[in-house]
């Protein structure tokens, strides 16, 4: 399964666009294994800390470990292409700190 980490800030419209076009992408390209007994989804999974993740589970097509490249390399070229076209970002983790302003950082430093 491959999640797709959208940043927080995309809209509801963003973030289905981007889950449409890679739906669009997996039908599409050739890349994996449309049978009806394989699982093909595509769908908004997950509302992480830092992202609201697209989750990826599908087949590929290739018969060995070089052509399971070739496709994970597509794919991932086509979802920095769809997120761009989508003007949205992948998202990364983050943390905020907030430091209180009236600490004393006098005491803080080192003495000698």
């Amino acid at each position: 399964m491959l999640k797709v980490p959208l940043v927080l800030s995309a809209t509801q419209e963003q973030i289905e666009t981007v889950r449409d076009a890679l739906r669009n992408y997996c039908t599409t390209s050739g890349d994996f294994y449309l049978d009806e007994d394989a699982p093909n989804y595509v769908y908004v999974g997950d509302l992480g800390p830092s992202s609201v993740d697209i989750l990826i589970y599908i087949w590929t097509n290739g018969p060995d470990y070089e052509e399971y490249l070739a496709v994970s390399e597509r794919l991932t070229l086509a979802i920095l292409k769809i997120t761009r076209d989508a003007n949205t970002a992948l998202a990364y983790p983050t943390q905020t700190l907030k430091v209180d302003p009236t600490l004393d950082f006098e005491s803080f430093k080192a003495k000698g």
